[in-house]
Parts: C-alpha cells; structure tokens; sequence
C-alpha cells in the first residue's frame, strides 16, 4: 500500500513509475514534462514510512521513482496541499498573488518545490535525514534573520533549482518562495496583489494536510505484481540472501529510469540499515552506499553527526568531524548536483555505479576520488572473490575507471572517506552551463597535505611576528579531474601537475611548472582540447593562487595582481522592480495588475492540460515509428515483431490513407512517420522501437547550412529571391575611411522547449465524426488538416483546446502531424486513441560528450545500444528530436564605417535552413524586412536564401527571424565600435533613425524613416509612433549608464580574472492585428461565458479578454456602480464548434485581436441591455437588469432579448485604418565573465518597454521577463547539435540540452513599461508584448563580448579573432578574410588582409566553451613567468 494525499491506495504494479501510478490513479496535479528528473513538474513530497529515515519529508522527481519503492509511505502531491474543494494551500495563494504562473504546466511542481524548501527551513535549521538530525541552517553574512538574511533567501532561491519554467523567467516564482523566509519585508520583494492573512511562516505541513497525516508504518519486505518482483532487504545478511538467489542476473546497476521498469527481479537497497548511515569511526567517515547526495551534502556541512538510527534517542551518537572546511567545500560542490529533487533519491553508490557502467558525468566520482575515498563492495558469494574480495577496499577513482561491468550480484555497501587533519587542504569546483541542474562541462577535486618548511628567501617579515614566512611544502599531492574524453566521460588524475608539486615548496615556481604541466595530463575530446586544457589550468591557480598569496607575500606587484582569482560562490538572490503607469480612470479592471484568470487551479494542478483529459475505457496509446536514417529510401516496414508483442493492437501507416487524402493542404505540413497503437503508452512506446525497417541508398545526412548550400539544396521561396537594397553599399565600402570585410556570425537553431509535450486525444464520435484534443496554438488547421485526411466535412470534427502548457510557435503547425495520426487511427480502429511526444530521447547515459558538437557524437552513434533483431538504435522518438525549433541562420557581411562608427554602407548575405522539408517561411521573411531596425543607414544590401537540410523540419519560434535579425545587426554595430575603439551603445546611438527636426506642416504629421522605405509595415512611421529615443534616454538615465559603464571600467583595471561588460541594444517589432471572431452569452442569473478567438497558452488571453468584457458589460450600469464582479465571467474553450475561424495564436497581437472581436459583441449586449438598466434607474444591479431583459413575465415565458451576441473584430475599424504598426524596447545588461573557466554570469537587467497602455501590466510585465530570458537562452546557452553520421538529433533531452535555470537570470532584473505612451489608433491603446522582449536579450550577449575583449586587452592577445565557426563556412561563397582596412592605406595591402581585427568574437550561444574559446589560448604558466620576468 502506499498512501497519496492522505489515502491509502494499492500497488498493483511495482515497476511502474509514481507519476504514472498517480496520473492512472486520476491525480493530475502531477504532470509528465521531461520524464527525465530535470524540469520538476512532476515534483511531490513524500514521507517516509516505518524504518531508517521514518518521518522524514522531501521533495521527488515522480518520473524517476518506481512506486514500489515508495510502499509504507505518504505522498502529497500538489493538489493534495490544497485545491478548490478543501481550500488553497497558502503557497498557491501567493502564486496568484505574485503572477508567478503563465501555461501553469510547471505551477504544481513548483508549488511542491517551495514548500519542500519551506518546510527544511521551518524545521529551525534542522532538516532531519536517514541517518538522524543535522544542521543544515545558513546564515546571511549580515545575520539579521529579522529581516531574511541573505542566505536565508538563497536557501530558498536554491530550492527551486530543480524546477525548469519556459515561461515566466523564474523571478516572480522566486519571490513567492522568498515571501515566507521569516522576516522578509515583503514590499522588497516583486509587484504581488494584497496577500491573504497567513503569516509568512505558517505554511502547513505535508502531513496535516492529509487526513491529520495519521499514516499507517507498513514494514514492506517484498511487492510483486504484473510479472515483476521487488525486494526490500533491512540488513546487509538479508541483501547478501537476495544476491545468491539463482534466479537474480544483472548487478547492481544503479536506479536507472531506462533499466528498472525492464527488470523481472529488483532489489533495493534504501532500507538497508548498514547502507543508511553517516557515521565517524576513528579518523574515518564511513558513508552508506544508500544515503542520498543530499544527505550526504547536510552531513558534511555539519558539526555534528548523528550514526544511523538503530532506535537510540535522537541525541546519541554525536560526534564531532573536527576541521570540516574541506568537507563543506565538498558539499557545496554536491548541492549543485542535478536539482533537489534528484538529489533527495539518488545516491551515493547509485552515482557511482553509473558513473562506471553508463558513463555518467559524475561529480560526485570526481570529489570522493580527490579526497582518496574507497569504496567497499559486497556480492552474493558472501566471502567475494574478485573486486569483491571480502574486507578489500578500493579507491574510488580505481573503482569508476575500471574496464568492464560489476560482476552479477556485486553491491556497493559504503564509502569511507579520512577525516580531515590540519595539514590537508582541499578545492573543488564543477564547471556546467547553468549553476545546477546540469551536469558538469569539466570538475575538479585537489587535495594537498602540506607541511611546514623552511622560510621563504623572497618571503617579506610576517606583519606580526617580524619573521620571513615559511612557505609550506607539498608532502602529497592529489589532483582529480572530470572531462569529456574522446569516447566518453575521464575522471582521472593528473599526474603530472602532482608530481610537480609534491616534494616541493609552494612556490611560485612549482606553481608554474603544475601549470605547465596540467596541460599535458588531460586527454579530451578533440573539440573540447582548447577549452579543457586551458580550464584544467585556470582551476589549478584558482585553488592554489590564496595559498601562495597568504605564503609568499614578497612577490612582483604583477604576479601578485594575477594571484587575485574569484572565488566560487553561490549566486546571490534576485532581485529587481516592476514600474508602470497606473490605469486611467473609469477603465477598470481594464489597465489593472489584476491576478491571472484560474491561476489558483493552475498552481493546485486542477487546470486541465489536453494530456490531463481522461482516456476513455476503450482508449488506445500511439507511438510514432521514425526513421533511424535522415537521408535515405525507404526499402520496406515489416511490423510483424512488434504486433506480437503483448497489448499491442495495431501497425497503421501510409497506406491505410487513401493517396488523395494523404496530403495536408498546407504544403508545409507533413507527417512521413507512422504511428503504432498500445492498450498502455509504454507497450505503444516499446513496439514502436520493435518495427524493423529497411533502407535503401542511404546518402550522408545534410545538417549544416555549408552542406546544403554546396549540395544546392536551395528553396525559392518570394522572401528569399532577389535582394533588397536601399542606395550603393559596395559604392560606399569602398569610398569608406574603414571597412570590416568577411565578417561571419552563426545562430543555431534553438528549441521551444514548452514544459507540456505534443499531444492529442482523438474520440471517434457518431456518424463518423471525431473530437480531436490537441495541446496546439491553432485548432482551425488542425480542424482542417483532420477533416481532409478522414474525407469528412469540417463540420464532423470539432477540435478544442482548453490551454496550451506553452507553445512559443512549436505548436502553430508541428501539432498538426501528431493530431492527424492520431486521428486517422482512431478513424481506422474506431477506437479513441491518445498521442504523446516523449519530451526526452532515450540513449545509452553519458555516452555522448557534455557538450556533443561534431567532433563528439561519433562515439554515440557508435556506442549507442543496438536491439539485435532490427539493427536499430534501441531509443524511443522524443518531442525534441522530432519537431525542429528556431530556423539557424549563418551570415556574411561587410561594413563601411567612419572612424566616429557612423555607418555608410553595409552588404549582408544570410543563408536560413529548414528541415527536410519546409515548415515556414516565416524567418526568412522577417529577416530580410527586419535587419535595418531603427538604424539609418544610407547605403545598404540584403539577401536572404533558404537552403533545405534533412533535418527534422524547422518551424516558427518567439520572435522568427527578428529575433536572428536583431542579433546579427547589433553584431554589425558592436564590431564597428570595437574597430574604432569607442563605446558599443555610443555608436548605437549615432546610427539610430532621428526624429524630424524643424517645425511640421498644419495637419501633416511627421514621419521617420528607416533604412528601407517599402511599404510592408507602412514604414516611414509617423514620428509620434517612434517612441525608442524616448525609450532610450530614460533608460540610459534611470539605469544611470554613464556612471555603471565608468564603474565597470575600473572594475576591469583592478581585476585581472574577472571581467565585466555593459551595453544597451533596442528592439523593433513590426506587427499586426488579426481578425478574430468571439462569442458572448448572458445568462439569466448574470452569469457571462466568453468564447474568444485564440489559444490561451500562457500570454494571459483569457485574462485580457475578461477584464475587456467586464470594463464594457459595466457600462449598462451607473457609474457609480464600478465594474461587475470578476467572478461573473467564465471563458469558454477554444473549439471549432462555437468558433470556426479563430486563426492562429501568434504574432504577439492573439490577446488584442481577441479583446476586440469581444468588446464588440459586449457592445453590442450593453446596447440590448441599456433599456432595461434606465428604467430601473440609480438603483439598477447588474443581475436586475439582466433578470428583466431575460423573462416576459414567467418564468416559462420566451426572452425579452437573446441575450447572445457574436462578433468579428474587423481590422478596419481601427482608427488607423491598418492593423500594421511597429513597437519598440531598449535593454541596459551587466555581465561578468570568469577568465579562467568561461562561466558567466548576466549581473543586471533594465528593460523599458513600449507596450502602449497596458491592459494588465502584470501580465505584460511577466511576458516581458519570461521573453527576455528565453532570449537569453537563445544567446547564451542553447544549441540544437545533430550527428553528423545519421542526422539524430543529440540535443533531445534536457540533460544535454541547458535552458535557463532560476540562477540563470539577472541578479538585478528591472522591467519599465514606458509611461505617458498611448496608441490610439489602436484597440484600448495597448500594444504587443509577448515576442519582443526576446529580442532584447541580445544585450546580454554583447555585454559578454564586451567583457571578453576587456580580458583580451588586459591579456595582450593581438592576434585576431577567428571568424565565427570559420571551419565549416569553405563551401559558402563571396567569403573574405576577416579584416579591418584603413582606406587610406594602400590597395595592395588592403587586398593582402590589411590589419586585421583584433576581436576575440564569442561564438553563439555565448555558453562557457565559447567564452572561453573567444578569450584565446591563454597559456596561464607563460602569462604568470612574463610578468615574474618583468617585476624581477
């Protein structure tokens, strides 16, 4: 039994996971994301049961836990802490309050996450673990707990870290979780309504929620169900029992989420007594091989260790660990493992194991081996021969880098690590791409025992005792690295860099020669040996710089200088400001910061997602069956293994489709992959990797653009033929005073990465007609593209869609193949059928490189497990693998300059590639009409061309193509400043479009003109629509540029390993408003339903929509009366029944459009209405006057009016007569840059935006922050990267691919809606706000390239910067060198390359491999013994 919120329910199949388990058992509040223990949305608190550990309270990944393990416990899921019936939990309360939530798919698994982090902190510090009670508090630095400390606020910061959100860049769920850190002035935290009356600590707990937590201990030895048998031994003579058994094969292979639900026979180890424990034994720390990572990291942060609890009270068995510096250092450094949740249930001896026989990137192999941990193994064979050997103990690093598998049956029981002396000093440190929640680009362990020796000669007087300081001698030295090696994860020592320390005196000298000698100990992948090598070196002084500063005092003030190295430290917390204009009078709610429409449902889990719908009885699973080659013929399917499998039903493929109806009248969407069908998803998941599959003329896949464009794979397409010119820009190159020639910039392509995965429902209905339940941003076209493929009428299908668990245009059209294949299915089987897109491609674990880029994914297309009976990859298709994400885009260009920055010419030829076919042609037509932005340059060329790959098709995503425009022409301007010398945002400003000078004709009003004067977005634009200079010098002003961009040039004189940049970019977004139709009834009680045209898909659309349709259903009323009352209005789901023409949700404007074909209806009532109100005069309520515009007399009798109303909002009623117009933003960044590792960090963020008169500016607010760090990962972090082999996409999981986490974001994050704007030739006066933010991350991105040419000037690297990815780019034409050339030097040497720039160019995403690749090959030895050299 296991109890789930307070009820006791059944195990009927142990192997099953607990989200499944509970989802199947009708708890939805537990959503499936990744399924791979990385975005938390499927996060829930479990207590655990009778035993070691009992009463203890943590938060799990449900994904990765088999339900049989949590037999005996108590599980709470989100809405098991509070919902609608019994009351809201105060932390969902305060996700309303806060605007914390948008698609609401990630809320349940955040709520779930702060209340674990509140519940470890209400706990006064004390979190109690398996193996007794430990001190887990941490104080802020200032100690004032009366008003939160610092460290108070990270611990709860730090709690979210294993929660991904796509949507609300993560500051507003932080300050939820940081309004109940006791103390906390909750008017310092972010823009939140009016909070309920619960104190901020007075969270309840877990247990009383459920039924007063009165739980039944269950003693579990064994569950057994469906074929499978799981084993719960409680000592090590009851494991060793179940090791000998003959029917037990395998070995203890770690709780791999891909191996246990295969597993006939499983044995845990988590009730293990021996396994549980955390205890000192004489100067050895003995660790169970089952206590978890976090367990581990509160135990080594303590003072006092509990043993494991073998029934004695809670106050016995302390002990002290004496000098615990390395040991927290070594928690600090196992807190960043994975997120919190993973590191509540993995443990120790699992990583281990994993790390051995999965290759898993391990930190925690690399630390435990650092400090010379060994590992204790025990098998069924009880005395062990082998590695096994009763008594033995092996070195951990032994241990993980052993050739081979664990012998069957062989068991870690513990590791043993030495206490710590006097005499040993310890570093450590993880390099990853976000703070946590990723797996470590490159770690280290460093262990030294030092000794006293003889005085320094060079050593200066001690300042307190007058004597030379001795510098102390290296008795041992242990130097541990992790890296990614060419097949696969290294941990290893670097022998090397030890030998050159030990025996000898830490000096400057020997640390040179460690440093010299570091380089050669490590082996990496070919792609990563720059970077590793030069990191391996940055590390080593990083550890080693503080010792040799506080030793040897009498150094060169240069060497002493570069002895100054950062210091890791956990990011501090967030925070920021909101500002906007407070809303016009007589508007409300419109204009109000009003919470978002059923947010508390969403934070509760009760808000029901299109997978969220109950599969009727009869209801089949779907998979999709996809190719294993991206460039090849199909030479025949054979179905025939997997329809024997059991459960599985059916093969359905192309030809069950009549021919005709097997074309999508879009001609960008098609679906070639055949689906299979399952009583159960994992037997549909399993017998689609059973088809076999034969192929014929198997060519070379074609990933990149320089593959396309020589194999002349190009695509006519009317935005990519021609080019677009305005005056000479060759002409004007060429008179030019300086010109850049060549220059390169790639984009790669970027994943929408929406927490809810693709999916459909189809239910065959009578008479042959279908509802179609499919999670996609435009229900019409899925109407459509169903209704030909099935040959009914549109009317025979409905599709409905409630909201969308984010979409970001990854479900505009690439939701179409998943719904007709399902449809189609359910048609042939008449049965419903549901179909889900995995959102994580399963592979064999760690064989790919951390950063798999071509050099790398050799060896995984090598080593990647093979099923024998198909020759296949045994993986299952993932949502990422098959839908493609942002289009990628490579560019060329040259630019003519004066040596003020001022522009006069500029030549740009573009290359976008789609996928194996074309998807949209969105990108390519924003880039070419969005380059110029709002500069003015006189003389200018574009061409776009698309090329076609054989990749899964690339589709629209936030901002398609402006958002690749954007960044490629603020790379045009920030090299040009960097040519010249001046400041970036300087030279901005000098190309940026003025407004009209000198007086306007009566009448006539002004306009401002861009580069390009054609009339697609009505540019000119009228002067008063041009709000950036206004944008801009507020910004510059309130984010006090000037003296923040002195302060980081004196930051960058007095640091030489850290270094800041700081820039402003703008943002222009052309766009429009569509026609949308709505619908609005009123119903006898006052009681309003709304239908409007869109998909709410986290924007807020519905919210708007309410707030518009009260503002003008009001007006029936006095106006004395205010508005109605929010709650009398209900939005109806978006369905093609009552709304046959919604169009697509996209282009930012969905919200607008939508509001406007409602108002008119609501108009249209309040005119119907408007009699019955003034007879009742003054006194007349909203339901009166409803109540006599309803019923002649009687209540049977026929309504006075029909109180229905349907519209569509007409484009040209607006007053403008267009539904075109152009809004824009600015952007102030801060970043830092870590010169030794690459690692970066985004300090500060201002954004002032124009979204006119915002409707709700708390919505609009969060838009904005959740697009700009979505652009941040854009820039920053995120790459699609395909095998070059077979085209498989290597990126499919979350694990390798890095979104921002909540420590990604700014530090300081300010948002301003720029007040005293309106727009009134447009609806209510508000603008768009979704997309454009994105844009504005490109700030960030040139605040590091700032901060690396800084680094570059301080390291005297002259040499040039490489051209962005120059390698691949052979095949493009009309490539030159990249060079800067003075006109007035002669031609012969302009012709030769000229001088070439010295730029240092950070290539995107500005990840820390790149960072630290654009800052060069910094040899630190040779920098360090230069400047030795010079101060002697």
């Amino acid at each position: 039994m296991i109890r789930v919120n307070g009820r006791s329910v059944a195990l009927d199949d142990p192997g099953e996971s607990l989200v499944e388990f509970l989802r199947r058992k009708g708890d939805k509040s537990c959503k499936v994301g990744c399924g791979s223990g990385s975005c938390g949305a499927c996060s829930v608190l479990v207590t655990a049961g009778q035993g070691v550990g009992s009463g203890t309270v943590k938060s799990l990944n449900a994904c990765l836990a088999p339900v049989a393990t949590l037999a005996g416990c108590e599980v709470v899921t989100s809405k098991g802490l509070g919902n609608s019936k019994a009351g809201f939990h105060p932390i969902q309360e305060r996700v309303g309050a806060f605007h914390a939530s948008q698609c609401g798919f990630c809320t349940p698994g955040m709520v779930v996450a702060c209340h674990a982090a509140k519940e470890k902190a209400r706990a006064g510090g004390k979190q109690s673990t398996a193996n007794g009670v430990h001190d887990t508090h941490h104080s802020g630095s200032n100690g004032d707990s009366s008003r939160g400390s610092e460290g108070d606020l990270q611990a709860m910061e730090h709690g979210l870290d294993g929660n991904l959100c796509r949507c609300t860049g993560y500051r507003p769920l932080l300050d939820v979780a940081k309004s109940f850190v006791p103390g906390v002035d909750i008017e310092d935290l972010g823009l939140h309504s009016p909070l309920d009356s619960a104190e901020p600590g007075s969270v309840t707990s877990a247990a009383a929620t459920c039924n007063n937590g009165s739980s039944q201990a269950l003693s579990v030895g064994e569950v057994e169900g469906s074929g499978k048998l799981w084993l719960f031994p409680e000592s090590i003579s009851e494991l060793t029992g179940h090791l000998s058994r003959d029917s037990l094969t395998g070995h203890g292979s770690g709780l791999h989420s891909e191996l246990w639900p295969l597993a006939p026979v499983v044995i845990s180890v988590q009730r293990v007594r021996e396994m549980r424990g955390v205890e000192r034994q004489q100067d050895t720390l003995l660790v169970g091989a089952a206590v978890t990572i976090a367990e581990l990291a509160d135990a080594l942060s303590s003072k006092v260790h509990i043993a494991a609890n073998t029934g004695s009270s809670a106050s016995s068995g302390t002990a002290a660990l004496g000098s615990e510096s390395p040991f927290a250092a070594m928690a600090a450094v196992l807190r960043r493992v994975a997120g919190t949740h993973v590191r509540n249930a993995a443990t120790i001896g699992g990583n281990l194991v994993l790390a051995r026989c999965h290759g898993l990137e391990s930190d925690v192999a690399t630390l435990l081996s650092g400090w010379g941990a060994t590992v204790h193994l025990i098998s069924g064979a009880g005395a062990c021969s082998g590695e096994a050997a009763a008594g033995s103990a092996t070195p951990v690093l032994d241990f993980v880098t052993a050739t081979g598998s664990l012998e069957p049956g062989v068991v870690i029981t513990r590791v043993t690590l030495p206490l710590p002396t006097g005499a040993d000093f310890f570093w450590c440190h993880k390099v990853a791409p976000t703070y946590s929640n990723t797996h470590s680009i490159i770690n280290a362990a460093f262990k030294l025992t030092l000794a006293s020796s003889q005085p320094s000669s060079s050593a200066a007087p001690s300042s307190e005792a007058g004597e030379a300081t001795a510098l102390p001698l290296v008795s041992s030295a242990t130097l541990v690295f992790g890296y990614p090696g060419p097949s696969g994860w290294v941990c290893q020592r670097a022998t090397g860099a030890e030998k050159a320390l030990t025996g000898c005196q830490l000096s400057l000298e020997s640390l040179v020669a460690a440093l010299q000698a570091v380089v050669m100990d490590l082996s990496p992948a070919p792609d990563m040996q720059q970077y590793c090598r030069g990191t391996a070196q940055g590390l080593l002084l990083q550890a080693l710089a503080p010792l040799l500063r506080r030793a040897e005092r009498d150094l060169p003030p240069a060497v002493a200088r570069l002895l100054q190295v950062p210091q890791a430290a956990p990011p501090a917390p967030v925070k920021g400001s909101q500002r906007f204009e407070a809303a016009s009078e007589g508007s409300a709610p419109v204009g109000l910061p009003i919470e978002k429409d059923r947010v508390r449902l969403q934070a509760s889990g009760e808000a029901v997602f299109s997978a969220d719908i109950p599969m009727p009885s009869d209801g089949l699973h779907a998979a999709f069956v996809t190719s294993t080659q991206a460039r090849a013929a199909i030479a025949g399917i054979d179905p025939s293994a997997a329809l024997e499998l059991l459960g599985v039903v059916a093969f359905i493929s192309a030809k069950d489709l009549p021919k005709q109806r097997n074309l999508i009248s879009y001609t960008m969407l098609r679906a070639p992959d055949e689906p299979i069908f399952a009583d159960e998803r994992g037997e549909a998941t399993a017998a689609a990797q059973a088809v076999q599959v034969q192929y014929a003329d198997i060519q070379p896949p074609i990933v990149t653009i320089p593959e396309a464009v020589k194999a002349g794979r190009l695509v006519a397409s009317p935005f990519s033929t021609g080019a677009k010119s305005v005056g000479d820009a060759q002409g004007a190159l060429s008179l030019a005073e300086l010109s850049l020639q060549g220059m390169e910039l790639e984009i790669p392509s970027q994943y929408h990465f929406y927490m809810e995965p693709q999916v459909t429902l189809c239910v065959p209905d009578e008479g042959g007609s279908m509802k179609v339940y499919s999670s996609t941003q435009c229900a019409e076209v899925v109407q459509e593209a169903v209704a030909r493929a099935l040959g009914l009428r549109l009317h025979d299908v409905n599709s409905i869609c409630r909201r969308v668990g984010g979409g970001f245009g990854g479900k505009v059209s690439r939701s179409i193949p998943v719904a007709t294949a399902c449809a189609v299915a359910a048609d042939t089987l008449g049965r419903p059928v549901k179909l889900v897109l995995d959102s994580n491609l399963a592979e064999t674990p760690g064989v790919a490189s951390v950063l798999p880029t071509r050099q790398g994914v050799e060896e995984l297309h090598d080593q990647t497990s093979m099923s024998p009976s198909t020759g296949q990859p045994d993986a299952k298709p993932s949502d990422m693998a098959l839908v493609g994400g942002r289009q990628p885009l490579k560019a060329s260009y040259s630019v003519g300059f004066t040596r003020e920055g001022v522009i006069q010419g500029l030549d740009i030829k573009c290359w976008l590639m789609t996928g194996a076919y074309t998807d949209s042609s969105f990108d390519a037509f924003s880039v070419k009409e969005g380059l110029e932005m709002c500069y003015a340059i006189p003389n200018m060329r574009v061409e776009v061309q698309i090329c076609r790959g054989t990749l899964p098709p690339f589709t629209a995503m936030r901002g398609p193509g402006k958002t690749q425009a954007t960044l490629l022409m603020e790379h045009v301007l920030d090299s040009v400043a960097a040519a010249c010398g001046l400041d970036s945002t300087l030279v901005r400003e000098r190309n940026l479009a003025k407004l009209p000078e000198g007086p306007q004709e009566d009448g006539i009003e002004g306009m401002v003109q861009f580069t390009f004067a054609d009339p697609m977005f009505n540019k000119p634009i009228p002067a008063v629509d041009y709000t950036l200079p206004q944008l801009w010098r507020r910004l510059k002003e309130s984010c006090d540029y000037n003296s923040r961009l002195k302060e980081v040039e004196d930051f960058n004189a007095s640091s030489p390993w850290v270094k800041r940049g700081i820039t402003i970019t703008h943002s222009r977004f052309d766009t429009f408003i569509p026609s949308k139709p709505a619908a609005v009834s009123i119903f006898g009680d006052g009681s309003v339903l709304v239908y409007a045209g869109g998909a709410e898909i986290g924007q807020g659309l519905t919210t708007k929509v309410k707030q518009v349709a009260i503002m003008e259903l009001s007006k029936v009323l006095p106006p004395s009366s205010g508005h109605i009352p929010l709650d009398l209005v209900r939005m109806g789901d978006n369905t093609t029944y009552v709304l046959p023409r919604g169009y697509m949700t996209a282009a930012s404007t969905t919200s607008e459009a939508a509001c406007a074909g409602v108002r008119k209806a609501c108009l249209e009532l309040v005119t119907k209405l408007k009699p019955f109100a003034e007879k009742l005069g003054e006194e007349a309520t909203w339901e009166a006057v409803v109540l006599a515009a309803s019923t002649a007399g009687g209540a049977f009798d026929s309504c006075k009016v029909l109180l229905v109303a349907c519209s569509t909002f007409d484009k040209a009623e607006l007053a403008a007569g267009s539904p075109k117009y152009v809004l824009f933003g600015a952007a102030c960044t801060e970043a830092e840059v870590n010169v030794l590792t690459g690692e970066r960090q985004v300090l500060r963020s201002d954004l002032m935006i124009d979204c006119g008169k915002s409707m709700n500016p708390a919505i609009d607010i969060g838009q904005a922050e959740g697009a700009f760090v979505q652009g941040l990962g854009c820039f920053l972090s995120e790459e699609v990267v395909y095998d070059p082999d077979s085209g498989r996409v290597l990126t499919a999981s979350p694990w390798h691919y890095p979104i921002p986490t909540a420590s990604s974001i700014p530090r300081v994050f300010n948002v301003e809606l720029l007040p005293g704007v309106r727009y009134d030739r447009g609806l209510l006066s508000s603008k768009a706000i979704g997309e454009p933010p994105t844009l504005l991350a490109a700030s960030a991105f040139f605040a590091i390239q700032a901060a690396v040419r800084a680094a570059r000037e301080e390291l005297q690297l002259a040499q040039p910067g490489a051209a962005l990815r120059a390698d691949s780019l052979d095949s493009l034409p009309d490539m030159s060198p990249t060079s800067v050339v003075d006109i007035n030097e002669s031609r012969a040497a302009a012709g030769a390359g000229g001088h070439r720039l010295a730029q240092g160019l950070v290539q995107v995403p500005a990840n820390v491999k790149h960072v630290k690749e654009a800052l060069g090959p910094v040899d630190i030895a040779a920098h360090l013994k230069r400047k030795a050299q010079k101060g002697s």
